[in-house]
């Protein structure tokens, strides 16, 4: 099995897209065990309309009690594009969190100060500064990076090319 890091962003129309084109891709390869790696596109204290770093930190969350992070991510993205939420909600993010295998009271103190958000903080930060990606969904695979740039969406074709 071969670890594929996603980095994405839950408000990114193009991370959306991704996502669903990346589903799709996984079927012919199933060799590839994606691992998610929530990140902003917009950081605070950059301006935006909409912070996915509670969200983020629910994900986060679910990978430590082992929660379903398919389905989750699944649910968020519809949450805000197809179901116009608010995806920093914290009782949207809850209810969703807790039909993903979470519970109650961890995903509220998930949500809050500390470890999650942090592990938010430090995704942006690998995301942007150390690997230096100019925008999101980006990949890497055992060494191999590839990402979207220029407002064009990475191709299936190049993405499987760092497998």
């Amino acid at each position: 099995m071969k670890k594929l890091e996603v980095f994405f962003d839950y408000t990114c129309p193009y991370c959306y897209r991704g996502h669903q084109a990346l589903k799709e891709l996984l079927i012919r390869y199933p060799d590839i065990q994606p691992e998610w790696m929530p990140c902003e596109s917009h950081p605070r204290p950059e301006v935006a309309s909409l912070y996915s770093d509670l969200a983020s930190a629910v994900l986060y969350y679910l990978k430590d009690v082992g929660g379903d992070e398919k389905r989750y991510n699944d649910a968020v993205f519809a949450a805000h594009f197809e179901e116009k939420g608010r995806i920093d909600d914290p009782a949207l993010l809850t209810k969703i969190g807790v039909a993903c295998g979470g519970k109650t009271e961890e995903i509220e103190a998930a949500i809050a100060p500390g470890k999650y958000l942090d592990m938010v903080a430090h995704c942006n930060r690998l995301t942007w500064e150390t690997l230096g990606f100019e925008a999101v969904p980006s990949y890497r695979c055992e060494g191999k990076t590839a990402g979207s740039a220029g407002g064009r969406l990475l191709s299936g074709e190049a993405l499987a090319a760092i497998f």
